[in-house]
C-alpha cells in the first residue's frame, strides 16, 4: 500500500511482434474471409479485451502507488476498458447471440458468462479505492482469468460451429446490424470502441480489413478525428499512470 517503485511498463502495441495473437485457441492459424468470418467476428473485439487487460496488468504493475496514479487508473478503467467490456457484452447478447442462435444452439456456460463477468469487472474500483496495489494486481488478475476463459470457450466451442453455417448474406446481415445497434445503442461510446478495435487490429495486421466493415463516415475518422479524440489522450493518460 502506499508509495512503492512500480515495474518498466511495457504497451502491447509495442511488445508485442506484428501479427502475434494473444489468444488461447487461435495461436498459428490466422482466420481468413469469407468462410472464416466467424472466427473474424471474434477475433476483432476479443484481441481489443485481450490487449487492454494486458494493459490493465502492465499498468497496476507499473504505477507508483501514490495517489495520482490510482486516480489516472480508475479514469482509464472508466473511460476505455468499461466502456468496452460493456459494448461488447450487449452487443453479443443482443445481436450476435441472437442471430446465432437460430441456427446454433448456444452453451449455457456462454450464454450465461456476462454476468459473472460483470461483477469481476465491477471488482476493480473498489480495489482502485482501497490504494493497496497488491489488492488492484489481484482484482486484475481474476478479471483477466475469468475474461481469457470465456472468450476462449467461445472461440473453441462456438465459432466453429458458425462456421459449419456459413452463408454471405447471413454474414454480411450480422455486421450490418451490429453497426446500426452499436451506433444506436451506444452513440457516445461506439466510435471510441471502434478506434480501439481498429488500434488493435494494426498489431495483428488487420486493420485494413476491420476499417472495411465499418460505415464510411466513422471509417474515415479512424486515423484523424478519433485518434484526436481518443486515442492521444489515452496514451497521455497511461504516461502519467507509470
Amino acid at each position: 500500500m502506499g508509495n512503492c517503485s512500480g515495474r518498466p511498463y511495457h504497451d502491447p502495441a509495442e511488445s508485442l511482434p506484428k501479427g502475434t495473437l494473444t489468444s488461447k485457441i487461435w495461436v498459428k492459424d490466422m482466420p481468413k474471409m469469407p468462410d472464416g468470418w466467424a472466427r473474424m467476428m471474434f477475433l476483432f473485439p476479443h484481441e481489443t479485451l485481450r490487449h487492454e487487460v494486458i494493459r490493465l496488468e502492465q499498468l497496476a504493475g507499473a504505477m507508483t502507488g501514490d495517489d495520482a496514479s490510482f486516480s489516472g487508473f480508475e479514469t482509464y478503467f472508466n473511460t476505455y476498458v468499461k466502456p468496452y467490456v460493456q459494448w461488447h457484452h450487449k452487443l453479443e447478447d443482443k445481436v450476435i447471440f441472437h442471430a446465432v442462435s437460430k441456427k446454433v444452439k448456444i452453451p449455457a456456460t456462454i450464454s450465461g458468462a456476462h454476468a459473472q463477468l460483470d461483477m469481476k469487472m465491477e471488482a476493480i474500483l473498489p480495489a482502485v479505492a482501497s490504494k493497496d496495489k497488491r489488492k488492484l494486481e489481484q482484482a486484475v488478475a481474476l478479471l483477466a482469468e475469468d475474461l481469457a476463459d470465456v472468450m476462449a470457450e467461445e472461440e473453441f466451442k462456438l465459432a466453429p460451429e458458425i462456421d459449419n453455417f456459413f452463408d454471405i448474406k447471413w454474414m454480411k446481415d450480422i455486421v450490418v446490424t451490429s453497426n446500426t445497434w452499436s451506433q444506436k445503442t451506444f452513440p457516445r461510446h461506439w466510435p471510441m470502441c471502434a478506434k480501439m478495435t481498429y488500434d488493435s487490429m494494426k498489431i495483428i495486421g488487420l486493420d485494413s480489413l476491420y476499417k472495411s466493415d465499418l460505415p464510411a463516415a466513422l471509417a474515415e475518422k479512424l486515423d484523424t478525428e478519433l485518434q484526436e479524440d481518443y486515442a492521444e489522450p489515452k496514451a497521455a493518460l497511461i504516461k502519467r499512470i507509470v
